[in-house]
């Protein structure tokens, strides 16, 4: 793999449009330095590879009894032989999805060419009901495909790859993709990828919040309090409350990555950048 990653970069950078004199392209992976390719490179994998370990971890929360409660409506043997049925379905439908996530996964890592979508046509169940199955914007998708959306920056002539289109767009396709692969599952449509990391985002945010929270509380009793209050101490209030969210923001960062902006001890103003 090392090797494979190590010759894309150099031709990548042989083919820079830079070189050639040419004008502003977006932004894509072929630059080794950028945030770009750190995104298609290293962020997205690890977003893909987190989905994939929770949804193996924990594949009883995934198609639990909440889920397939509704089961014993749709077979003659009975509420617990339907929902033994539904049950072995939806296993099946974490399968398929599972290793969908681990294809796409390849298929970003080795540069492949990123492929437009099937019909919405041969995907749509005729019982699924609009809310059930979003596939009205595959259309869409496709048409990008042909136009400068979804264009080659590298080599303008060759297909759309990972590597070498627009890194905003690389990064919409792939959450596409993902929303794809749960759509094309019988009972898993419903399915949230992304549920347990915005729940441990909140947890881990709560202490932040309530101190957030009690800041403004805080400078926004002082300035009704005041004798001068008035849009200019209103203003200043709002200036003072962006200081407190940027103080919150570095004490969540190593010292080491911002050593030029340390804070004023004793104070609630942060270095010049809050001046």
């Amino acid at each position: 793999m090392t090797q494979v990653a190590n010759t894309h970069h150099e031709s990548l950078q042989s083919h820079d449009p830079r070189n050639r004199n040419e004008t502003p392209f977006p932004l894509s992976a072929f630059d080794t330095k950028s945030f770009a390719y750190h995104t298609i490179q290293t962020r997205l994998p690890i977003i893909l590879t987190r989905i994939v370990d929770h949804l193996s971890r924990y594949k009883s929360q995934v198609y639990g009894e909440k889920e397939l409660e509704d089961a014993h409506h749709a077979h003659p043997g009975g509420p617990q032989e339907a929902w033994n049925v539904r049950r072995q379905e939806a296993e099946e439908d974490l399968k398929y999805v599972l290793g969908a996530l681990a294809k796409l996964r390849n298929e970003m890592q080795t540069n492949k060419t990123m492929t437009p979508f099937p019909s919405s046509r041969s995907l749509t169940p005729a019982s699924a009901s609009a809310d059930e199955f979003i596939t009205d914007d595959l259309e869409e998708w496709n048409h990008a495909f042909t136009t400068k959306i979804a264009q080659n920056v590298v080599n303008p002539e060759d297909l759309p790859k990972w590597f070498e289109v627009s890194f905003l767009f690389a990064e919409c396709y792939l959450y596409r993709r993902i929303s794809l692969a749960i759509q094309e599952t019988k009972h898993l449509k419903r399915l949230d990828p992304f549920k347990w990391q915005k729940a441990e985002s909140l947890r881990d945010c709560t202490e932040t919040i309530h101190s957030l929270l009690n800041n403004l509380s805080t400078i926004m009793a002082k300035a009704l309090a005041s004798d001068k209050s008035g849009p200019e101490t209103f203003e200043d209030s709002f200036h003072q409350f962006l200081r407190v969210i940027y103080i919150e923001k570095l004490s969540q960062v190593p010292n080491s990555l911002h050593p030029n902006y340390a804070l004023e001890k004793g104070t609630n103003q942060c270095c010049h950048l809050c001046d």
